[in-house]
């Protein structure tokens, strides 16, 4: 634990010079879509499986990686090239979701009896977050840089619910009309993003926003899931969609129309899902094809996109 507390101190010094502007989000023209291109860079973790979560705006990048099928999974930080790998203290597995401007880390944790609970890591100490009467778990899958986070628990009464954690308190909510609910982002306007569905078994998963308490569908044109990932503070979302064949593509939303942003492929077959996005254009997240037998990060360029 002594190399994430050093990178994170190392991290905080230089977050001190980031400057950031910040708009309001625009979920209007959801019936445009266009290609875009990115420079991708693969993270070459040397993992079996590795997926990029999250990335601040010194690029500082956590993620999840397993080294083999059975091998469980570990928690990481790469900043500035070095790779740190890192688990909740006695957890069985460990999962890093997301990364803010203040080095604050969230992610999800297995215990030893299977039970899921969701962490926050503050310089380099961590602290369990469990939902009030959850019992199947929780998980923290995003935090903007007012320290506010947002995930998803299973309650008594079946299916998903959201959460915000605000100051110490939190406040559940479901997208009206669904069963389960699932919030994976918050940016510091507290403009929220994620999934909902209207019925538990099958059926369409929807993407939503939800800016001053009003719910908004978004739906990537044309796909049968559609899977938001992320929220920047200049209101442009990241994430993932499916269409008939449920090959996975990577979408922005941004100035009210959506793109398709999809890794060059090195094998036929190569689907790409984005999972984390900052201020300054890039994004992260993982990708596969039919010549690997395994999921692998990357993180991308995209300032001809934004």
């Amino acid at each position: 634990m002594k190399d994430l507390a050093r990178n994170i101190v190392k991290f905080i010094l230089l977050s001190c010079i980031v400057v950031f502007s910040i708009s309001s989000i625009n979920a209007s023209a959801q019936d445009a879509s266009s290609v875009g291109t990115c420079s991708f860079q693969d993270l070459n973790l040397q993992a079996f499986f590795s997926s990029a979560g999250g990335i601040n705006d010194v690029g500082a990048v956590v993620g999840s990686f397993s080294g083999g099928l059975r091998t469980p999974g570990q928690a990481f930080l790469l900043f500035q090239g070095k790779f740190t790998p890192f688990t909740f203290p006695g957890s069985v597995s460990t999962g890093a979701f997301d990364i803010n401007n203040h080095a604050q880390i969230v992610g999800a944790y297995s215990d030893r009896s299977g039970r899921n609970h969701g962490f926050v890591v503050r310089s380099g100490g961590f602290k369990t977050i469990d939902v009030p009467g959850a019992v199947n778990g929780t998980f923290a899958n995003g935090i903007n840089n007012n320290g506010d986070i947002v995930g998803g628990f299973f309650g008594a009464s079946g299916g998903e619910r959201s959460f915000l954690l605000h100051a110490g308190k939190f406040t559940f909510f479901r997208f009206p009309g669904s069963v389960s609910t699932e919030a994976t982002g918050i940016n510091i306007n507290s403009v929220i993003v994620g999934t909902y569905r209207k019925t538990l078994v099958g059926g369409r998963i929807h993407g939503f926003m939800v800016r001053h308490g009003v719910f908004a569908t978004l739906d990537f044109p044309g796909a049968v899931n559609t899977f938001p990932a992320k929220v920047n503070d200049q209101g442009e979302i990241v994430g993932s969609y499916e269409k008939s064949d449920f090959a996975a593509h990577g979408f922005v939303l941004a100035h009210g129309k959506f793109t398709t942003i999809d890794k060059p492929p090195e094998a036929p077959g190569t689907r790409t899902n984005i999972r984390g996005v900052n201020n300054r254009s890039r994004i992260v997240g993982s990708f596969s094809d039919e010549n690997i037998f395994a999921v692998l990060g990357f993180q991308a360029n995209c300032t001809a996109v934004f």
